[in-house]
């Protein structure tokens, strides 16, 4: 799979993107929407740029100009890393998918994972991993042998698990969030793992946690 871009590979191109964000900014996202066209013209194939394309026409309120666009960002990027089809289906173009694609899941915490906890611990006091950890030791005191942690992220639950399991494994699907976990040194094991084809070999756990990940996996 090919990076991502977020530069169009055209200078002129993205001097006039950073012109229709500065424009969007300032409240005209119709002639935002129009000067990106311009730069469109002038790198077809750049998946972002229609994206964010999409998403001026929407604050426009040009849905059908929009949805166009989203449905070029999927033509370009068929596994979905920005997210176009969940647009689609937000404004009634598309219908729903049971799950978000996997690859706009890993996409968004490959580049969340730097600011994750400033963002979740330090602004929003986010505590399940505290409130989990607590219900777990009160409904079954004592150590478990194996403890798997879905969609670890950048380690939260797994710090809090360590003190009363002899083996950690750890699984999600962006290698930025592992890496992050991987730094902490609490986990015994740390692999790349899409969970909605998720499969482990070797021995059960008597403990598996998943906490804030179903939101991600779609119907059960």
């Amino acid at each position: 799979m090919k990076p991502l871009q977020a530069s169009s590979g055209d200078l002129t191109a993205d001097r006039r993107a950073d012109f229709a964000e500065m424009l969007l900014a300032s409240g005209e996202p119709a002639q935002a929407a129009e000067l990106l066209l311009g730069a469109l013209e002038l790198a077809p194939r750049w998946a972002a740029g229609w994206f964010r394309f999409g998403e001026m026409q929407e604050a426009a309120g040009r849905l059908d100009q929009a949805a166009q666009a989203w449905a070029m960002t999927l033509k370009l990027d068929p596994v979905d890393r920005l997210g176009a089809a969940l647009k689609l289906q937000l404004i009634g173009k598309a219908p729903a998918s049971p799950a978000p694609p996997s690859a706009f899941v890993e996409t968004l915490f490959d580049h969340y994972a730097d600011s994750f906890e400033e963002s979740l611990v330090g602004k929003l006091g986010y505590r399940l991993p505290d409130f989990l950890s607590q219900a777990i030791r009160k409904a079954r005191p004592g150590r478990f042998r194996l403890a798997i942690d879905l969609g670890c992220g950048t380690g939260l639950m797994g710090e809090r698990l360590r003190p009363f399991v002899d083996r950690l494994e750890g699984y999600d699907i962006s290698a930025a969030m592992l890496s992050k976990a991987k730094a902490k040194g609490v986990y015994d094991l740390l692999a790349k793992a899409d969970l909605q084809r998720f499969s482990r070999p070797g021995a059960d756990a008597d403990l598996v946690v998943a906490a804030d990940v179903f939101i991600y996996l779609g119907a059960l």
